[in-house]
């Protein structure tokens, strides 16, 4: 008898309770014959089909043996089992005693789920989040160097790291404000002409504008949105995993993945927003001082090296 497994199809869905899932298979035989299937021993099958044609089977039987007829069959099996109550959750393994290929897993995530690891076949997702945080890290190290901007390396990690989670292309424009006001401090900037200061002035108020915006659309993003981390590969995404064997024996290869539950990350995104707010007052108060030193406007007749004011009172 040659008997071959074209196509394995396998779903898997999380419930909060009790998780559901499915497997399809194209099988091809030249003879009569019978596909045997095991399931885990917690699962209850729902469906057994053979060419959309149900089969009776015992519900409480996770063993099963499904006879086939001579050609290509499609065979569909549902079944429902108690779901993992821990952070680490994987697709059941299955048994199916034969070589298969084609091998698709897709494993779908509960909405309330802060997906953190991801592991599995070698074709499937990536959580690209973390080399965009170390990178982050080392960034905010390097910018709490430097000693004349208001942030130190904590800072400048948090603030970072916050921002990457819901809004990563926010962080140039709020890294571009801080340097724009020491710019402002420089004796370059003090020496400008009258025309040229003005537009700096102009600038900063448009940027301070925008970076302000931006952090605070960055609050609720937090509060309320579900982190971004970057979940790519194989057609996967935020709540969908994908994986793909090209062939294997016996088993089924099975995915997992390592979740927090959301309201977690929802309270450190909470803790970041009210550190944020107390700092934002600093760094204000640091901008006011930047965006005013010399005066914050010079006037036609006032002397570029001159504060604005004080051109302005010796103006006859």
């Amino acid at each position: 008898t040659t008997k071959t497994l074209q196509r394995v199809e396998q779903t898997w869905q999380p419930g909060a309770r009790e998780s559901n899932a499915s497997l399809r298979l194209q099988v091809s035989t030249s003879k009569g014959t019978e596909q045997r299937i095991e399931l885990p021993d917690s699962a209850r099958v729902k469906a057994v089909r053979v060419d959309d044609k149900p089969l009776a089977v015992d519900e409480g039987n996770p063993k099963l043996i499904i006879p086939i007829n001579p050609g290509s069959h499609r065979l569909d099996i549902e079944w429902r089992q108690p779901s993992n109550s821990g952070w680490r959750d994987h697709s059941p393994v299955v048994g199916l005693g034969d070589d298969y290929v084609n091998h698709s897993l897709q494993v779908s995530v509960l909405r309330d789920r802060w997906v953190l690891w991801v592991g599995g076949p070698p074709v499937g997702p990536a959580i690209l989040f973390w080399g965009v945080a170390l990178v982050l890290v080392l960034l905010g190290l390097v910018l709490g160097q430097i000693r004349r901007l208001p942030l130190r390396g904590w800072h400048w990690i948090l603030l970072l790291l916050g921002l990457c989670t819901g809004w990563l292309e926010s962080i140039p424009v709020v890294v571009a404000w801080f340097f724009l006001l020491q710019l402002r401090r420089s004796q370059w900037a003090r020496g400008l002409g009258r025309l040229r200061f003005n537009g700096l002035q102009v600038l900063i108020v448009l940027a301070t504008v925008v970076t302000f915006a931006v952090l605070l659309a960055a609050i609720p993003q937090g509060l309320i949105g579900s982190p971004d981390m970057g979940i790519v590969g194989n057609g996967s995404s935020q709540f969908q995993l994908h994986w793909f064997v090209d062939r294997g024996a016996g088993e089924l290869a099975s995915g997992w993945y390592l979740a927090l539950p959301l309201w977690v990350y929802r309270a450190l995104m909470l803790a970041w927003s009210l550190w944020l707010a107390l700092y934002m007052l600093r760094w204000l108060k640091w901008g006011w001082e930047s965006f005013t030193l010399d005066g914050h406007w010079r006037h036609r007749a006032g002397d570029p090296s001159q504060p604005a004011d004080r051109a302005t009172s010796e103006t006859p």
